[in-house]
């Protein structure tokens, strides 16, 4: 197993460097936080990449692989494409993909603009959302047909990135998302959906997210951890902690030990499946993350 810091982690590509100048034996997730630019730098010092967050280089849009509009999927496979020439330059074997929304839309990749559409569109669906600041949904929304409809959807084009991938030799692991409208793969059902429907899928299992369906959806945690962990599927693992608890809900991607989640048990859990990369997923130095994940998995 390769452990691995997201690039969300550092605030400047010196700090990067400097990280794993100091940490050669860690590998690199390279994030949608980089530009062009900052990629080839990445490339030119040869520091180890184990995967690549799609869209990087960093772009406008997220890629929408559940929309019925040819075009959408059009453009959303054009970034994909773009996303792989990075990896290949960099050498990772694994791209994560936020799988799609259930929307026939694009949505922006910059937080900022994405939040102020979802707080938009899920004025359309009341009904569905627990927390109108978050657009966090109800239990409901991944039931209704509608939803449904687009996991089906998502389930037949999901191969197009998956071909893509891997006529590059990489890998394409479908993410699960946060619980917000309009995203899709909110619960373990919803991957073990995919699972089912395509042969050939893998998926990065990110447990911040997982988390906070859980918190919103009323499922149980570990249950559903060990659901998605069984299709045999996990390929990548993203780590962070976060202070959702309660109706309070926040994908703040704290140190693994700071939040609401008991990421310990979380890796007891997790560790027996030996999925290809362990990805830390947080904000700041990851120093302290490093050092306690590596202890565990060598202990």
């Amino acid at each position: 197993m390769k452990i691995a810091v997201s690039s969300m982690a550092f605030e400047s590509l010196d700090k990067t460097f400097d990280f794993f100048g100091r940490h050669p034996e860690i590998y690199l997730e390279l994030g949608v936080d980089l530009r062009e630019e900052e990629v080839e730098a990445i490339a030119r010092r040869g520091i180890p990449a184990s995967s690549l967050h799609v869209p990087c280089p960093f772009g406008r849009l997220m890629p929408n692989m559940a929309s019925f509009d040819p075009q959408v999927l059009e453009i959303g496979l054009e970034v994909i494409n773009r996303s792989l020439d990075a990896a290949a330059v960099c050498k990772a074997s694994v791209a994560v993909l936020h799988p799609g929304y259930a929307t026939d839309l694009l949505l922006p990749s910059d937080p900022e603009s994405r939040d102020a559409l979802l707080t938009e569109i899920s004025g359309e669906a009341p009904y569905y959302i627990l927390d109108e600041a978050s657009a966090t949904t109800s239990a409901e929304y991944p039931l209704s047909s509608e939803y449904r409809s687009y996991m089906t959807q998502l389930a037949k084009k999901a191969r197009l990135a998956i071909a893509m991938a891997k006529g590059r030799g990489i890998t394409m692991a479908f993410e699960n998302l946060n619980p917000r409208y309009p995203y899709l793969c909110q619960s373990p059902r919803d991957i073990r959906f995919l699972s089912d429907s395509v042969d050939d899928i893998s998926f990065c299992l990110d447990i911040g997210h997982l988390w906070i369906s859980s918190c919103a959806h009323g499922f149980d945690f570990y249950a559903a951890l060990s659901s998605i962990l069984e299709t045999g599927k996990v390929v990548a693992v993203h780590l962070s902690n976060n202070s959702t608890e309660g109706t309070r809900f926040s994908d703040d991607h704290r140190h693994l030990l700071e939040g609401k989640l008991d990421v310990k048990k979380c890796l007891e859990v997790i560790l027996p499946y030996r999925p290809d990369v362990l990805v830390i997923e947080v904000k700041g130095d990851p120093t302290p993350d490093v050092d306690l994940l590596a202890s565990i998995v060598t202990s």
